[in-house]
């Protein structure tokens, strides 16, 4: 069970936001609070594996904030308004070792994805980032060595989610050593050491399908 700690200014925001997660039935939300100087002491207090942060429509009066919560370690993803804020919360979160950011008007498909795949230890970064100015960022984005191939993309965004390459294998209907080939041709084509980090490459690029 995945235990989630609600952040939001906004109590409209953080009561519809902990009604989404309560219908995801390996979620629970331990608590919904809001942002300023005492969230450290509230996370501390709730224990949570996870940390869902709403910026609100002014994120840069989070900034402080979210810089104290890196100190804590533990994975948060982020909803900010626009594309626009992406380069600001970015600078606030360079710490963070699992971190995900995405719209504040993402579906519910994409939020709960992400919130996973960040609690699993992934860097999650909105599609829309790659096509408006990610490389503005504070975070370097990798280059592919060579595109991809349709399949690789299959095995990669099932990769994302954590299987292993037996069930990748089952998923898409190859064997085990065929999924082995194709990762060992991904890590390759993003300079990535292990399946993680050509993810962790692979999200920052763009590339992963939420």
């Amino acid at each position: 069970m995945l235990r989630i700690l609600v952040i939001a200014d906004d109590l409209l925001a953080r009561t519809g936001l902990t009604s989404l997660l309560e219908t995801v039935s390996d979620y629970t939300v331990v608590g919904q609070v809001s942002g300023g100087p005492q969230l450290v002491d509230d996370v501390e207090i709730y224990e949570p594996d996870v940390l869902l942060y709403d910026l609100g429509w002014t994120p840069q009066n989070a900034l402080v904030t979210l810089t104290a919560l890196g100190d804590l370690e533990l994975p948060l993803l982020a909803l900010i308004p626009t594309e626009q804020d992406l380069s600001l919360v970015m600078s606030a979160v360079a710490t963070y070792i699992n971190i995900g950011v995405i719209l504040r008007d993402s579906s519910s498909e994409v939020l709960t994805s992400a919130l996973s795949a960040v609690a699993s230890g992934l860097t999650v970064l909105d599609s829309t980032f790659a096509l408006s100015g990610l490389g503005d960022t504070n975070l370097s984005v990798p280059s592919l060595n060579e595109d991809l191939t349709s399949r690789e993309d299959d095995v990669l965004q099932l990769l994302a989610k954590g299987m292993t390459n037996k069930a990748i294998a089952h998923a898409l209907g190859i064997t085990d050593h065929t999924v082995k080939f194709h990762v060992n041709a991904i890590m390759g084509k993003l300079s990535a050491q292990s399946r993680t980090e050509a993810v962790v490459q692979a999200a920052r690029s763009g590339l992963i399908k939420l």
